[in-house]
Parts: structure tokens; C-alpha cells; sequence
């Protein structure tokens, strides 16, 4: 980045938005469709559904939300019966959330639109070597270890 001049961070920057907003709005069209709830709360319950005792917490952390606006959120999601509150018998100031039936289900509704709405979007607009690099770029920018 010390070769660029701010003018091509910033439109770095501009280009990164553009795509991801894109992107999110190709996605969320079609897991609204498929799976009839919004690929925001489809991310909600991914998180739910990969964390044995989940708590509002750790959504909050894993998405960077704040834990007030999670706990909204997954008080909508109870009163759909897509999760419920259970218990924390290893912290009783608070709940697990886990994933209904009924929330399970949708869920791979929604991860199956996910998928395809990817694949339809991005898909052979760039050669393989070039996926893997631009996601390489991505996780270090994250600052993710890529190992």
C-alpha cells in the first residue's frame, strides 16, 4: 500500500463497497425468496448453529454488533420460532440460544439460496488463482491468520 497514493486507497476503498454492497443485495434478493427471511438474520442463526451454547454475546462478537442491537434481533427471531432461549447451566446470568426445528430448517433453506446466489454472482469472473488470492488479501486485511 506505500506505492499507492491516497487518491487509489480511496478508490480501493469506493471499489470494496461497491462490490460488497452489490453482492449483499444480489444475495439477500435471493435468500429472501428461497428461505423468506433476510440474509442478515440467515447470518444470525449460521452463527447460532455453529456454537453449542450459543449466547447473545458471542453472535454480538462474531458479527460486530452490539450486544443490545443482537439481543433485538434474536428476540425477533424467537417470536418467528426460528431460535429459543434455553438455560446456561455454565452461567446462569445467561441464556443459550439454539436453533427450533423449524429454525434448522430455514436455516439450510437459506444457506442453500446463499450458495447458489454466490455462484450465480461471482461466478467464473475470475480464474481460480485469483479467487484465492483476492480471498488471501481479504482475510489478511481482516486480520485473520491464514493458516
Amino acid at each position: 500500500m506505500e506505492d499507492m497514493q491516497p487518491a487509489q486507497r480511496v478508490q480501493l476503498f469506493d471499489d470494496l463497497v461497491q462490490v460488497e454492497i452489490g453482492l449483499w443485495n444480489e444475495v439477500d434478493r435471493r435468500v429472501r425468496a428461497d428461505a423468506g427471511i433476510s440474509l442478515a438474520h440467515t447470518e444470525l442463526l449460521s452463527v447460532i448453529a455453529g456454537r453449542a451454547g450459543c449466547r447473545v454475546r458471542d453472535i454480538s462478537e462474531a458479527l460486530s454488533l452490539t450486544v443490545g442491537g443482537t439481543s433485538r434481533i434474536v428476540d425477533r427471531l424467537e417470536r418467528d420460532e426460528l431460535v429459543r432461549r434455553e438455560s446456561n447451566p455454565e452461567d446462569r446470568r445467561s441464556s443459550s440460544i439454539v436453533l427450533t426445528d423449524h429454525g434448522a430448517a430455514t436455516h439450510r433453506r437459506a444457506q442453500a439460496a446463499k450458495s447458489a446466489a454466490i455462484d450465480a454472482a461471482l461466478g467464473d469472473r475470475l480464474d481460480p488463482h485469483r479467487f484465492a488470492a483476492l480471498a488471501d488479501a481479504l482475510r489478511e486485511l481482516r486480520g485473520e491468520d491464514r493458516s
